[in-house]
């Protein structure tokens, strides 16, 4: 039982580097560049940057339970537009770096960590693949060329109380991925605000403004999209093949189509206590087969407070006022076997 023991202790030191052992690593004034640092280091050190500009693209591979704080303000000027590059390793963590013209990139890691950096101008802000349990922390993102943050066949990951400003082409946030948590971000500006594909994802208290297109973009089945804000878009929330999903609390306001937009028929939804106020064709616009919406309020709809197009859905104690000359509640021709429940409607126009 001892010796096992001593080998469960020896793996350990190996895998995770003993407490003992670690050491701390400072760029300049130990290693001139912080790759020199990172190729000197091991498992459980720490690495110091000081403040000042640093011409280099790093590459940090399979590194376990490393440590790479700046201190004061230390930027990342890499030669070739790419930045910070994580790869094969398991418990990094990143704090307080800049990259101006790059980004930070997390390729087949686990458990990596990168809090408070800020990345600006480069192709993306943060890109994550085929990684898991990332965590995305307080992070700022100004003027990406494309994707400000982007995700794909990533799980358990968190992207928590980020900034995005004037994200490029591919939009704010592209999450495509398993029970990842997109929770308190916030967005001003670009095409797209948040995309989320994959199931059993949470995306809550998000605030995204001024976008060109969507706010919400959500192709994520059995997921919960809570308590979200979305201001100045041409869709508030775009619901495609969502299933089985919860969608409540979210605030919708000067949309220049649709706040809630379920489209293709989404099925078996929860949609409730969701707000829209000012949207130019209709509050909510329904495509959707046994969804139950309850206690949503449109206030000025447009020419439409609620449209239904879909089939056996049940819409109870919603309230729904369109422009005037409008209807607040519009069932059409195909639409059939809805069921309404105390809705505050004046205007409706049902099979």
């Amino acid at each position: 039982m001892i010796r096992k023991l001593i080998s469960y202790a020896f793996l350990a030191s190996v895998v995770f580097g003993a407490s003992g052992d670690a050491a701390t690593l400072r760029v300049p004034a130990d290693y001139a560049t912080i790759q020199a640092a990172v190729n000197a280091s091991a498992n459980g050190d720490t690495i110091q940057i000081a403040a000042g500009t640093y011409a280099e693209d790093v590459e940090v591979e399979l590194c376990y339970w490393l440590t790479i704080k700046g201190q004061g303000k230390v930027v990342i000027d890499p030669p070739s537009g790419n930045g910070f590059t994580t790869k094969w390793c398991t418990g990094v963590t990143v704090q307080k770096v800049r990259i101006d013209g790059g980004y930070f990139n997390v390729e087949q890691s686990h458990h990596v960590t990168i809090r408070k950096c800020r990345a600006a101008g480069g192709l993306y802000g943060f890109r994550v693949k085929d990684s898991t349990a990332v965590t995305l922390e307080q992070n700022r993102v100004e003027d990406p060329i494309s994707t400000a943050i982007i995700a794909s066949g990533s799980h358990d990951c968190t992207l928590r109380k980020n900034r995005v400003r004037e994200p490029g082409s591919g939009g704010g946030f592209s999450i495509a991925g398993t029970r990842n948590s997109i929770v308190g971000n916030r967005l001003r500006g670009g095409w797209i605000g948040i995309h989320v594909t994959g199931s059993s994802n949470l995306i809550a208290d998000n605030r995204v403004k001024g976008v060109e297109q969507s706010a919400y973009m959500l192709g994520a089945p059995y997921s919960a999209f809570l308590d979200n804000v979305a201001r100045d878009a041409e869709d508030g929330v775009r619901v495609l093949a969502a299933d089985y999903s919860v969608i409540s609390g979210n605030k919708v306001t000067r949309v220049s189509r649709y706040g809630l937009d379920f489209i293709s028929y989404c099925f078996g939804n929860t949609v409730r206590r969701n707000q829209v106020r000012r949207a130019a064709s209709a509050g909510i616009h329904a495509s959707t087969t046994e969804t139950r919406f309850f206690k949503n309020k449109v206030k000025k709809g447009g020419s439409f407070g609620i449209y239904v197009i879909g089939d056996l859905n049940v819409y109870e104690q919603n309230y729904a006022r369109s422009q005037p000359g409008g209807v607040d509640l519009y069932e059409s021709l195909n639409a059939t076997q809805n069921t309404y429940i105390d809705n505050d409607v004046v205007t409706t126009n049902t099979n």
